[in-house]
């Protein structure tokens, strides 16, 4: 039996057609899993569109997934994606020959301190509970990152 074979461009070629599968796989995801997600915000889809996409149309659906499932409704903001900008910047230093797994782990450690004392109104035993880690292992992280 013959086979028909079609070429698909990589994502990374048509960034304009990124919002229209966003908007795609957030009504795919809300009806598959009952989850009331209702956009994204621009800042997101211009990083997105920003991004070279190695894994393709895939790893668009996932990537919003992920985000879907923390959500769970209203707007998908930037910081549901973390592990995007995290992976990016991975991207980006390996592209610049600067492979340092250090500097980006304590970018995305710092990063998500901040973001925890910002939910907690800077209350340490709360940021700690949500941090998983014990108040004086924050304290030490504050003060190695220069926070506050």
């Amino acid at each position: 039996m013959p086979t028909v074979s079609i070429e698909i461009p990589p994502l990374r070629t048509r960034l304009d057609d990124i919002p229209l599968l966003i908007e795609h796989f957030i009504s795919k995801i809300n009806k598959e899993l009952g989850l009331n997600i209702t956009g994204i915000d621009n800042e997101v889809i211009k990083l997105f569109q920003d991004y070279h996409w190695p894994g393709n149309i895939r790893e668009l659906e996932n990537t919003i997934e992920r985000a879907a499932n923390l959500a769970l409704q209203g707007n998908l903001k930037l910081e549901l994606f973390e592990h995007f900008l995290l992976r990016k910047e991975k991207e980006r230093s390996r592209n610049e020959n600067e492979v340092c797994l250090e500097t980006v782990r304590g970018k995305a450690e710092k990063e998500t301190i901040v973001r925890a004392l910002a939910q907690t109104n800077a209350n340490i035993s709360m940021a700690a509970k949500l941090l998983k880690i014990n108040r004086s292992v924050l304290y030490e992280k504050i003060k190695k990152y220069n926070i506050g």
